[in-house]
């Protein structure tokens, strides 16, 4: 495994010529990609215990990657004694991924997944005089489970579980891509997803789910502890498919949903094709903090590199008919702490607006006591995007990820955060939306 981790230049460029001739799809996954993820699980293992959902085939979604790391906890350092954690739900109804309070034993195993999707597991160390939470830098116990679900048995039941709320959740989401964990920090996730399917999608999935249903598509027959009334109504689909969402949004304690769409829903042809949480009209997401940033999509990038991949001075066309989203920022403590011009962010060029959008993020990431899910619309070209600018920002002030070199932190977020989760980036080379995420990491 110490193989699968050594990561030199050679091997970005090897990534680099294969992601630009091959665009990731699940149902399409090979040896090479198999490869890829499987060196992207190993970089994740050296600071985190790691949960795998399996996505065989697509079978969840075809633009996911078929193993979904979901980290549980940073690693504690070997001969550390880590303290007692408490873990107090937070969930208003028992929700089947906190199966118990897990325990720590000395020098052994982590808190379960379950007490990372509650938001229960709190606890610090003192390093230095520094206070650390769940310390990394460390080594997963040798005799890990072998099965696609890793570590203990209570977190195999977990993954189970988890993916039975996902198989509940997809089709609110456009494409089914659902939220999913991306980034672990300070016992929060920061999760990814697309944004909320419109009705003509949400009931053209559900029917071909009808009509070719899943082998693991029997989950949605224990439901005793769901909040959702079940009907056969068809009326009610929608309402119970993105009850499901918020549900599973809950699991991952997300309290932030970051929506980086110009537009309140996408039109294509004429017909509403997507929503967003910010104009559901049941006001159904009403309990989550909802940040409207609206940022510019890949299109408008092919200025950027005209102008020689300078953001100074190159500035989006706001007046365009379908731009009708604005800039929503409700925790006004939280925006003064980034910019005092707000109110101006129409007359930002392109590099201050992504500086403030990604200050601000981090500062909702360090100040905030809850997950936080950032999306755009189909969640593969702005999302990785700010993912990946989070990511390698948290990097470099030795927040997450301490294990890993340079060489490794950029072949993990260019393989998984961009290439795994079905960036094309052989169409978006004519417009290097990319290259502003290299660009906002330079000093």
């Amino acid at each position: 495994m110490e193989k699968l981790t050594q990561i030199k230049t050679k091997d970005i460029e090897e990534l680099l010529k294969y992601f630009e001739k091959n665009t990731y799809r699940a149902r399409e996954s090979c040896g090479t990609t198999e490869q890829i993820l499987g060196k992207c699980l190993e970089l994740w293992k050296l600071d985190y215990k790691c949960m795998v959902v399996p996505n065989a085939g697509g079978e969840l979604c075809n633009s996911y990657p078929t193993k979904l790391i979901i980290p549980e906890c940073e690693v504690v350092p070997e001969g550390l004694d880590p303290p007692e954690l408490l873990c107090p739900l937070t969930l208003t109804s028992p929700s089947p991924l906190s199966l118990s309070s897990p325990s720590i034993i000395p020098g052994g195993s982590a808190p379960s997944f379950s007490s990372v999707v509650s938001g229960g597991a709190r606890a610090s160390v003192s390093i230095n005089g520094h206070p650390v939470e769940l310390l990394r830098k460390g080594s997963l116990p040798a005799n890990g489970s072998k099965c696609m679900v890793e570590g203990t048995p209570e977190a195999q039941s977990d993954g189970t579980r988890l993916r039975e709320f996902i198989l509940k959740a997809k089709f609110a989401r456009c494409r089914a891509r659902f939220p999913v964990p991306a980034i672990l920090y300070k016992g929060n996730y920061i999760c990814r997803s697309a944004t909320l399917s419109g009705g003509p999608e949400m009931y053209g999935r559900s029917g071909m789910e009808y009509l070719f249903p899943t082998a693991t598509s029997k989950a949605d027959d224990d439901d005793d502890d769901d909040e959702v009334t079940r009907t056969n109504s068809d009326w009610q689909l929608f309402d119970r498919v993105r009850s499901q969402d918020i549900r599973l949004l809950r699991a991952c304690n997300v309290g932030v949903i970051v929506d980086l769409m110009v537009e309140k829903k996408k039109v294509k042809f004429g017909m509403y094709v997507t929503s967003s949480e910010k104009v559901d009209k049941e006001n159904r997401y009403s309990d989550f903090s909802i940040l409207s940033l609206p940022y510019p999509g890949c299109e408008f990038f092919k200025d950027f590199r005209d102008l020689g991949y300078t953001g100074e001075g190159l500035y989006f066309n706001w007046s365009q008919p379908f731009v009708d989203a604005q800039l929503v920022i409700p925790e006004r403590t939280m925006s003064a702490k980034v910019a005092s011009d707000w109110n101006n962010y129409r007359k930002w060029d392109l590099l201050r607006l992504s500086q403030n959008y990604l200050k601000l993020l981090i500062t909702y990431t360090h100040e905030g006591t809850q997950g936080m899910l950032v999306h755009c619309i189909s969640g593969w070209d702005r999302t990785p995007l700010f993912i990946s600018l989070l990511r390698l920002s948290l990097w470099a002030d030795g927040l997450i990820h301490s294990s890993l070199d340079h060489t490794q932190i950029l072949y993990l977020t260019i393989a998984y955060d961009w290439m795994a989760f079905g960036h094309d980036l052989q169409d978006r080379l004519s417009k290097d939306l990319h290259q502003i995420c290299w660009i906002l990491q330079q000093p």
